[in-house]
């Protein structure tokens, strides 16, 4: 869809000084976060909301937001196809601070979000009325700031490794020696701050979803 087809109520977003696009599948949700804004006499915050991760590149292509907010990340809405779309998007907008608010604690969930390109993660959601001034300064004692970033490889083999795939099928596959993949696997462990692989194999468990009954192989 190109910019010129987007609904027309998204102009005024374009004008505003700070422009936050919201990655929100829920109305509820959304509607809360729109009022909070409304009351909060925070004038220059203008909102858009992307109810789809697929329809996330071409908004921020069309709009160059200000910041990308992820309100309602949990291992439900399918963490890893999440997760490559962050990728592909921090890759080709590194300078695009993006905040995920992560709806409940799973271990390393939070390592793994910046490791593909977020900038902040917040462990708990805030108080309702601390919400604004975090878009706007996003520092806040329950967040963590960007730390080490996989390389481009070391994503294609994390997201591998986390959907069920051993090192020697994943070799296979990339046509690389397991010992590369293995060298490459370690370094994702430790960029993670794991402490060994059974850590991965337990966050790509709970971070799995089953489609149509499908079975994926366990991580070796």
């Amino acid at each position: 869809m190109p910019c010129s087809t987007l609904p027309s109520d998204f102009i005024q977003f374009s004008h505003c000084s700070r422009r936050i696009l919201v990655l929100e599948p829920a109305d509820i949700t959304w509607l809360g976060l729109c009022r909070l804004i409304e009351t909060s006499g925070k004038k220059e915050i203008a909102l858009m909301r992307v109810a789809s991760a697929d329809s996330l590149e071409q908004y921020i292509s069309c709009y160059a937001p200000d910041m990308l907010l992820l309100t309602s990340v949990s291992y439900r809405d399918e963490i890893l196809p999440l997760v490559q779309r962050l990728s592909e998007i921090t890759l080709r907008y590194p300078s695009l601070p993006v905040t995920a608010l992560l709806k409940q604690s799973i271990p390393y969930l939070a390592e793994l979000l910046m490791a593909f390109g977020v900038t902040t993660v917040l462990m708990q959601s805030p108080p309702l009325e601390e919400l604004a001034d975090i878009l706007t300064t996003p520092a806040h004692p329950a967040s963590k700031s960007r730390g080490v970033q996989l390389s481009l490889n070391e994503r294609n083999v994390a997201k591998a490794l986390l959907s069920g795939y051993s090192v020697t099928r994943l070799a296979r596959m990339l046509g690389k020696d397991v010992r590369t993949v293995s060298a490459q696997k370690r370094s994702v462990i430790h960029k993670l701050n794991m402490s060994n692989a059974g850590e991965l194999q337990v966050l790509g468990g709970r971070l799995m979803t089953t489609e149509q009954g499908e079975e994926y192989e366990q991580a070796v």
